[in-house]
């Protein structure tokens, strides 16, 4: 069955294609599975795993990341993606909305886990009420990585025990330098009180000398420790505007920094 979800609407733009894929993966066997196995190459390996890292991701994104020097980009993903689903080693979807619908968005299916040799892998049959944040996760890691070297990359890291997760935290190179960051995806579900309890979090996180030894610290091996910028993201102006009205009361040495999540600067 295709991938359900209860607060948007999901369509199928090609039903025919919909209907040999239900009727191939019904039935998995390890014949299906070694089939798909010889028809893929290592693009193809290298775009299953990073599905599988970003969980749900779009054709967009895909594009930037696996033919960022190309300017036939989308065209090249998107026959890699019709590959990888007539196969079964993909799902996917396509969120509707007024006029036409969104990217294609992509998740991994059990032929591509297996291919991967992934152990504990379930299936995505309904998507949870945070899937359109974890896109929108994706979509700021997909503009460094277009542009950038990444060195790592985390996805809700708890920084401070139990008291503070972060919803994305990457390292990156840019002109050899190193930058780092902590990054909060608004999506305007939460109360502002709610996002403004992140500032005080961090900035008692960073109050005390523990953050100069986390795992997190690119330079632990040098005894040299960073203070990362922290990113609040947001796609709508009016509630990023508000946002900032109430960061400007805090009189704090960390570097925040308030972006759209349309127009990034990174």
């Amino acid at each position: 069955m295709m991938i359900k979800c209860n607060n948007w609407i999901l369509i199928e733009k090609y039903k025919k294609e919909r209907e040999e894929y239900e009727e191939y993966v019904s039935r998995i066997n390890k014949e299906k599975i070694l089939f798909a196995k010889s028809k893929l190459d290592e693009k193809d390996i290298e775009i299953l795993k990073m599905i599988n890292k970003l969980k749900i991701t779009t054709s967009n994104q895909l594009a930037k990341i696996i033919y960022k020097n190309s300017k036939f980009s989308n065209r090249y993903i998107n026959n890699k993606l019709n590959k990888l689903f007539k196969l079964g080693c993909i799902d996917r979807f396509f969120p509707a909305k007024d006029k036409g619908s969104y990217p294609v968005h992509v998740v991994l299916a059990k032929i591509g886990a297996k291919i991967l040799n992934i152990e504990s892998f379930r299936i995505m049959t309904v998507l949870n009420q945070k899937w359109k944040h974890k896109v929108a996760i994706n979509e700021v890691l997909a503009e460094i990585l277009y542009k950038y070297k990444v060195k790592i990359c985390r996805f809700e890291m708890w920084v401070d025990k139990d008291k503070t997760r972060t919803d994305m935290f990457v390292i990156w190179v840019k002109e050899n330098k190193v930058h780092a960051a902590f990054f909060e995806i608004d999506m305007g579900t939460e109360n502002l009180k709610e996002v403004e309890n992140k500032i005080k979090k961090y900035i008692n996180y960073f109050k005390h000398d523990s953050y100069k030894t986390a795992d997190w610290q690119p330079y632990l091996n040098k005894n040299i420790s960073i203070t990362p910028k922290i990113f609040f993201i947001f796609n709508n102006e009016e509630r990023k505007q508000k946002f900032k009205k109430i960061l400007s009361k805090y009189n704090s040495t960390l570097k925040f920094e308030v972006e759209n999540l349309n127009d990034l600067n990174l």
